[in-house]
């Protein structure tokens, strides 16, 4: 860690934020597009992902730790109980003390009331069409499955292009996506993008059960939309980087 805390500049401690930032920094100065050195940037750029990859592996054994630890206190008080409730209650006594004299209880023959035994009640059985109907319902395809399976591709095209493009040099359109790309990089950015793409995707199976083509119609605009944006960014990079 604090090997590459050195090559980016910063502390061992520094937040995410600063780690970001000092890489954003480094990154524009020695990008090889701009006219800096490929392995001096290569270097930042394994610094800083070796980082990323430190940090969330401390944070998941810490966790566990916490985990771990809360588990062996949760047994040990569950010893404990147990303990107190068998030291508590001594073997063939009644309350008080006194033992109970099995002899002077009536049985249950003479207790129960001489009337005929009542069949035990069983759920009734599923019939062959129910059993037909659960089991569709959890085989049976999804509403718009082509039309959703469509969406995703082109939205992964969208997010394939903008990362590429962005490579070279060049700027989000989009403001929110831009801000998740200035405040959390490239990972960030995609990630924003995703959830975009599965909100649109629950949102359309949400309206198909109300009315199938309305959710079609959705999506098929998403498709339609996010295609031209896909179209664009091919475009731009043949004219600007080809």
């Amino acid at each position: 860690m604090d090997k590459y805390a050195r090559i980016l500049d910063v502390s061992p401690q520094a937040t995410d934020e600063e780690i970001h930032r000092a890489y954003r920094m480094l990154a524009s100065t020695h990008h090889p597009d701009l006219g800096g050195d490929k392995d001096e940037f290569q270097k930042i750029q394994n610094a800083y992902e070796q980082i990323l990859v430190l940090r969330k592996k401390a944070d998941r054994d810490k966790r566990d730790k916490r985990k771990r630890d809360a588990a062996a206190a949760a047994r040990r008080q569950s010893d404990v109980t147990l303990k107190r409730k068998t030291q508590s209650v001594a073997p063939g006594t009644a309350h008080g003390g006194q033992s109970v004299d099995r002899g002077t209880e009536p049985s249950t023959a003479q207790q129960r009331p001489a009337t005929d035994p009542q069949p035990p009640r069983t759920q009734p059985a599923r019939s062959g069409k129910e059993r037909k109907s659960a089991s569709n319902f959890l085989t049976r395809k999804l509403p718009l499955q082509n039309q959703t399976t469509l969406f995703i591709l082109i939205n992964t095209l969208d997010i394939f292009m903008t990362y590429i493009l962005m490579q070279f040099g060049a700027n989000e359109a989009n403001p929110i996506a831009n801000y998740f790309f200035q405040k959390y990089n490239i990972k960030g950015m995609i990630f924003f993008k995703l959830m975009i793409v599965a909100a649109v995707c629950v949102i359309a199976q949400i309206v198909a059960t109300k009315s199938i083509g309305k959710g079609k119609n959705l999506l098929t605009l998403g498709s339609i939309l996010v295609g031209a944006v896909v179209i664009y960014s091919v475009l731009l990079f043949v004219n600007k980087f080809m």
